[in-house]
């Protein structure tokens, strides 16, 4: 998205699919587990974590507007709905998104304050699970909805187990402000399509 600077954040360490799927996200809720990429980039955070329910808000910042101007919705709507579908797994296996839907109601327009994505499991079983998600803008008004079905599948190989205790993570600090702070004369989305159009190799 950034091409000039270094990838921030992480990706989870290998023992992260040994905790079940809603300690996972309470993991990362209590900064014990490092901020992954897509939170540094666009500010998404969960703020509650449930068996079955989780929300999660991301900033309706420059950092995610699509050509038109609006804010790009479908980051925090899968955010929330894989989360969701994660707290209802046991260890050692994982959610493997299969569907995906979302309809939009009205746009969302950049400013200040949070989307806010609510998203809860509706059925599950030991193969598949299937979550829906509505989504708000920083007014409280409703922008959008969407479901996701998830095939349950077992990790290969066997995650390794994780440790007995765990620690709050101290985060890098960075010369320059994470990318959904900033104020940007052009979004990194359309600067993306303007560089790639999804179809050379």
């Amino acid at each position: 998205m950034i091409p000039d600077e270094p990838v921030r954040g992480r990706t989870p360490p290998p023992w992260f699919r040994a905790l079940s799927g809603i300690e996972r996200y309470r993991a990362f809720s209590r900064g014990l587990l490092p901020a992954p990429p897509l939170a540094r980039l666009l500010g998404i955070r969960t703020t509650h974590v449930a068996a079955g329910t989780v929300t999660v808000v991301m900033p309706a910042s420059d950092a995610c507007l699509t050509p038109n101007g609006q804010v790009e919705i479908v980051p925090v709507l899968v955010a929330a709905l894989e989360q969701a579908s994660g707290t209802a797994l046991p260890p050692g296996v994982d959610a493997i998104p299969m569907r995906f839907t979302c309809k939009a109601f009205r746009p969302a327009w950049p400013g200040k304050g949070n989307l806010v994505a609510r998203a809860r499991v509706v059925n599950d079983s030991s193969l598949y699970v299937f979550a829906e998600v509505q989504v708000e803008d920083p007014d409280g008004r409703h922008v959008a909805q969407g479901s996701l079905h998830s095939a349950v599948q077992p990790v290969e190989p066997a995650p390794p187990p994780p440790p007995e205790t765990m620690q709050r993570i101290e985060e890098p600090v960075y010369a320059t402000p994470d990318p959904y702070l900033r104020s940007f004369p052009s979004t990194p989305f359309v600067d993306l399509q303007e560089r790639e159009d999804g179809m050379t190799m």
